[in-house]
């Protein structure tokens, strides 16, 4: 006799609640019934409530997140607690998940599958829309208690059916008469993702470009995740610059790095440094954040004298950029009593 868990198979369709800040972002298109959709991925576990579509329960591996170790949170509502970043492993999908306990391995769950902004996961989600309903809540505001901020009333989920995903969301009165003071708040979209109808993902361009800088004909190009920068000439000439420098797999920000350029190359900064490339083709590290800088103390007599580095900015926009960086002396310090 089969065991059960050995019947268990994979599921191919999944719901996936898109939030409402997502798409009036503008960071997520409106999701639209018969196109490929993409989205970032949070898991909240939740009950299972057999009227609510939204509710799934999965299998997943857990792979904890940064190192393992937990964080403290406290809302500032007299609650606290620790939770845990973990990132749940599906068959062709993941999602982050802050979890209250610690979880590894094979593990079942229930709950939402949430698309949310990218900086809040690390986790995805690709398939073929086949469905899409606008998901509202019901709000009580009590008039008689200012003031009184709106409550959601536990229960009262509904969803409307479209074919494409409105790009701003409203809230509005309710027509009960007996509750006038009700609202109701759209809170996003619950799409429906057919994991299998979906061609394979496009090749990553060779360069995303993430920043641009120019200085007469030459035009300076950064990569969004790669270390890398992408010089074009005034002949039409293509010169690659390698950084000894982070691949932001998930980037934090939409430029990670920024870049400066001026008559004898450019200067590019981000997260992990700043580093100059020069017009024949070198790379030179200028700083380096994971140093930690050296603590100043009385210069040891007849030593060397320590080094400190500067660097001088021109404005924003001016195109002369990050104009030096030279090593200067420190005065020298007699410490001898006279």
């Amino acid at each position: 006799m089969t065991d059960q868990h050995e019947k268990w198979r994979p599921p191919t369709h999944l719901p996936v609640l898109v939030t409402d800040s997502s798409i009036e972002d503008g960071e997520t298109p409106p999701p639209e019934v018969g196109v490929i959709g993409e989205f970032p991925l949070l898991f909240q576990e939740f009950p299972t409530d057999p009227a609510d579509p939204s509710i799934v329960t999965l299998r997943a591996s857990a792979e904890p997140l940064y190192s393992g170790k937990p964080t403290r949170q406290q809302p500032g509502t007299g609650e606290q607690w620790w939770d845990w970043a973990v990132l749940l492993r599906g068959v062709g999908w993941t999602a982050t998940w802050y979890t209250r306990r610690p979880v590894l391995g094979q593990i079942e769950v229930t709950g939402r599958l949430i698309g949310d902004l990218a900086y809040a996961t690390t986790g995805r989600i690709r398939g073929r829309i086949t469905r899409v309903q606008v998901a509202a809540d019901r709000y009580h505001r009590d008039p008689d208690i200012p003031p009184s901020s709106w409550k959601q009333i536990p229960g009262t989920r509904h969803y409307r059916e479209v074919t494409t995903a409105p790009r701003f969301f409203g809230v509005t009165r309710t027509t009960d008469p007996e509750a006038p003071t009700d609202g109701i708040c759209e809170v996003g979209v619950l799409v429906d993702l057919d994991l299998t109808d979906v061609p394979p993902p496009p090749l990553r361009p060779s360069v995303v470009p993430g920043a641009v800088s120019a200085h007469g004909l030459d035009l300076w190009v950064v990569d969004r995740e790669l270390p890398l920068v992408v010089r074009l000439d005034s002949n039409r000439h293509i010169i690659e610059y390698t950084l000894a420098g982070q691949i932001f797999d998930n980037p934090p920000a939409i430029r990670t790095r920024r870049v400066w350029a001026h008559a004898e190359g450019c200067w590019v900064g981000g997260w992990d440094g700043i580093y100059h490339c020069n017009l024949g083709g070198t790379v030179e590290r200028c700083a380096d954040p994971r140093r930690r800088r050296p603590r100043r103390g009385p210069a040891r007599r007849g030593g060397a004298e320590p080094k400190r580095c500067r660097a001088v900015a021109g404005p924003i926009g001016s195109g002369s950029g990050i104009e030096q960086c030279q090593r200067v002396g420190r005065p020298r310090v007699d410490v001898r009593r006279r």
